[in-house]
């Protein structure tokens, strides 16, 4: 059975990007974009991971991270914040919200293998208390754009550009 994935994000260009990584992976993804839209999607799935971005009109990751953490029909599900802001305060409001990782945009599969690995954990345990994912940022484990190999799995500006261009001609 493939991994169910559902992704929280404002950014409509961004999750189809996302949506086609994991697809490509065998994976279920649905993309809600607002966190009012995931409860209501939540209602009636159980995916095995959530990747939810902070800044969204609204409820925000913070809140939204909190809200599923606290209820117990939807605690077992690993969270994984997926954010430009790079901080030490969001990274520990993350963490106390209930977060299981945590990462900077742009998004290298590398980290994304991560964030699975920890879905996996957890589903193959049945416990949410397994270790949290420490994701790195772009600057520990994203080759920099020069020596970047056009076959890298880097969610970034160029991808997403190439994306949109792609859907726009067909």
């Amino acid at each position: 059975m493939p991994y169910k994935l559902l992704i929280v994000d404002d950014d409509v260009q961004l999750t189809e990007l996302l949506e086609e990584f994991f697809e490509t992976n065998d994976m279920s993804v649905v993309s809600q974009h607002t966190p009012e839209k995931a409860f209501t999607y939540l209602e009636r799935n159980d995916p095995d991971l959530i990747i939810l971005d902070i800044m969204m009109p609204g409820m925000d990751g913070f809140e939204t991270t909190q809200a599923i953490t606290s209820q117990a029909s939807l605690a077992h599900i690993p969270v994984i914040m997926c954010t430009s802001k790079d901080d030490e305060k969001s990274r520990n409001k993350a963490k106390e919200a209930g977060a299981k990782g945590f990462a900077v945009k742009p998004i290298s599969g590398n980290e994304l293998a991560k964030a699975l690995e920890l879905a996996n954990e957890i589903k193959n345990t049945g416990s949410n208390t397994a270790k949290e994912a420490v994701v790195a940022t772009p600057t520990e484990s994203t080759p920099t754009p020069s020596t970047t190999p056009p076959s890298a799995t880097t969610v970034n500006n160029a991808e997403i550009t190439k994306l949109a261009d792609r859907k726009s001609v067909v």
